[in-house]
């Protein structure tokens, strides 16, 4: 494709998705005018968009394709979408949104973060760290840094672009990394890999042969299987005795309602000193140890590295603490998955041991319930008590088979006290109705859980 000149509008279908809203950031940062269309054009960061000069529309229509050089769409936009449809009529320029980095040059140099979990925040920690050590770099992230954002251009030149790349739809596998990292593997987005493990687990291999670097993580079964494949050039981290870049027992503290943890840190056996994070979680050492992995893997010397990582202040969306009333803090995360879910409780209930922990859960689709029933099972038996709303995205007869799901909780956890919130409006007055003093709500779910946040610190007040 020839580069549109600068000025040209680009249209972006679905433009607050996670990762849209990036290169809708990354668009206008290099030039050009951003057009856009959401559902809900409501949402903070799809209004802060248009407060940075994205032309926003709410609604997906074909009139809202005129003359625009280049539409960009995602994998959840269906070939029916009047507005992709509507382009191709026009013969404009269609592509995926992992191929605007290919069209738009922007794969020179290029470190790739893959994996299950906590991808979003390793990829953010390595680019505030490079950042502050004084690197030229362009990243991608899909959520963006708390006080900053998910996105930069820093223009033209042989830079770093740091950037998580995204294996549900396998377009990560669109990459040949100078730098790859794999956080973890676990069983997620199996209908892209016809439910099959070894397809998943084949996909991520695929994905770190083809770097010409690579950093896995030890503690992973699933990852580290990997480095028996005896590949040259990979840096290791984790717990494991076995890891390059080793982390100790963690150490855990809180200032207020922040939570913070520090661990030290051993490369290739030699203490280089210590780690500490403004983000809580053994999960999000694990992270941090990624990120100091592949700033080795890049030739950087890890003690000027490691007081960057207590500056780093999270990413929103990932136990994000919304505020606190009457002792009672309100944090928000993105965990959509089991794992991820029980990541975040066993986070809290190490910072706050003798509180109790309400779980409003927002579940992740049905086709993913079906084989995780256990998983969220476990999530409500480490919570004190868990509210549970429909299934994320509504679809037709959500409310009946959420509730069946809600049922079938019950069932498998006959002495939890578990409710069922049949809309998100409801969510505060049940949270309200049984709240007891200092407890903590965890909000966790896609992106309409965090609207819960603000009503049920007003409710609770």
């Amino acid at each position: 494709m020839r580069v549109p000149r600068k000025g040209s509008k680009i249209h972006l279908i679905g433009i607050g998705g996670a990762g849209m809203r990036g290169i809708a950031l990354m668009l206008m940062q290099m030039g050009y005018v951003v057009t856009g269309s959401d559902i809900d054009c409501d949402r903070e960061l799809v209004r802060d968009l248009g407060e940075k000069g994205t032309i926003l529309f709410s609604g997906q229509r074909a009139e809202n394709i005129t003359d625009q050089k280049v539409v960009i769409y995602s994998s959840a936009i269906k070939e029916s979408n009047p507005e992709l449809e509507r382009a191709r009529q026009l013969d404009i320029k269609c592509i995926h949104r992992t191929d605007f980095f290919f069209e738009f040059g922007l794969t020179r140099k290029v470190l790739g973060v893959a994996g299950t979990h906590g991808k979003t925040t390793t990829t953010a920690m390595i680019a505030h760290v490079l950042d502050r050590m004084g690197q030229n770099i362009s990243y991608y992230f899909g959520s963006p840094i708390i006080g900053g954002e998910q996105a930069r251009w820093s223009g033209s030149g042989n830079q770093m672009l740091v950037m998580e790349t995204d294996e549900s739809d396998k377009s990560f596998l669109k990459f040949n990394c100078d730098l790859a990292v794999v956080t973890n593997i676990d069983w997620d987005h199996m209908d892209a890999y016809d439910h099959n493990k070894k397809n998943l687990l084949d996909a991520f291999e695929s994905f770190v042969v083809q770097a010409k670097m690579r950093v896995l993580n030890a503690d992973d079964e699933n990852t580290f299987r990997m480095k028996l494949r005896d590949m040259d050039q990979v840096i290791t981290f984790g717990r494991n005795s076995l890891s390059h870049v080793k982390g100790d027992l963690t150490n855990i503290f809180r200032e207020g309602h922040n939570l913070c943890s520090t661990t030290g840190v051993r490369i290739g056996g030699e203490s280089v000193g210590r780690l500490k994070l403004k983000v809580p979680g053994d999960h999000n050492v694990s992270n941090a140890l990624a990120a100091l992995s592949a700033i080795v893997s890049l030739d950087f010397d890890p003690k000027l590295a490691l007081p960057h990582f207590f500056t780093f202040p999270g990413t929103q969306r990932r136990l994000e603490l919304m505020g606190s009333v009457n002792s009672s803090p309100v944090y928000d995360d993105y965990a959509h998955h089991p794992t991820a879910i029980i990541a975040g409780l066993k986070a809290l209930r190490s910072y706050y041991p003798d509180e109790k922990i309400c779980l409003v859960m927002q579940p992740f689709r049905f086709a993913r319930i079906s084989y995780l029933m256990d998983e969220y099972s476990a999530c409500v038996s480490l919570a004190d008590r868990t509210i549970v709303t429909q299934v994320f995205p509504q679809e037709e007869n959500n409310l009946e088979r959420s509730r069946e799901f809600c049922s079938k909780l019950r069932v498998m956890n006959p002495s939890s006290q578990i409710a069922m919130a049949g809309t998100l409006e409801l969510v505060p007055k049940i949270v309200k109705s049984s709240l007891t003093k200092n407890e903590v709500v965890y909000l966790a779910g896609p992106y309409p859980i965090r609207a819960c946040a603000k009503p049920i610190l007003e409710a609770i007040r």
